[in-house]
């Protein structure tokens, strides 16, 4: 009979197993397909920015105006972002999107912003965060949530990675051994899916 742990231990490689198979699914949607989702969300996300930045005392206030637009959040979240100079996420109750917030506090954020990118749809431009930047910091943040996050922007833009830019970030903020051991389980499951696909065809 297995121990309790290696029950854990169990669950949670299926978990990561099924996380990156969907991410891989995902890989091969159309951008439209996913950024008409996403548009109210962005749109939201602007008129955030643009309205001032978040004190702590503004998050009560805020909580309760992302619940009228139908988004989620805690305002004892926001404000221990904000004590603890991290992010907090804002979930939208419509989708399986949300939106990562986080002020500019050091020189890896400051680079994290000017390396973002410029996306059009419709008539609206929105910016996001490049899929190097989003799977360094991710990692930095390191929650189990963070690094699945990592794991599964990597297998969704593993073709399109600057790899040596990837290396060279994780390295400089100090994840550069957690993003190898990410790299390795995320290839190697992209390899399993790839050989179970192939056996189909």
């Amino acid at each position: 009979m297995k121990s309790k742990e290696e029950l854990r231990e169990k669950i949670k490689e299926e978990r990561e197993r099924e996380w990156i198979r969907d991410s891989l699914m995902l890989r091969d949607k159309r951008p439209e397909d996913t950024l008409k989702i996403l548009f109210d969300l962005c749109e939201f996300a602007d008129r955030l920015n643009k309205n001032s930045s978040v004190k702590e005392k503004d998050a009560g206030g805020l909580e309760e105006a992302l619940r009228k637009e139908k988004f989620s959040i805690q305002a004892e979240d926001i404000r221990d972002a904000l004590k603890e100079r991290s992010h907090f996420t804002i979930f939208d109750d419509l989708s399986e999107y949300y939106i990562d917030a986080k002020g500019i506090y050091n020189e890896n954020d400051r680079l994290t912003l000017e390396r973002r990118r410029k996306v059009s749809f419709a008539d609206f431009v929105f910016y996001v965060a490049s899929p190097e930047d989003t799977i360094a910091n991710k990692l930095l943040f390191g929650s189990e949530q963070d690094v699945k996050d990592a794991e599964g922007i990597y297998a969704r833009q593993f073709d399109n990675l600057e790899m040596a830019y990837l290396e060279g970030r994780s390295k400089k903020i100090e994840v550069h051994e957690e993003f190898l051991t990410m790299k390795r389980r995320v290839e190697r499951r992209m390899k399993e899916v790839e050989k179970c696909e192939n056996h189909f065809k």
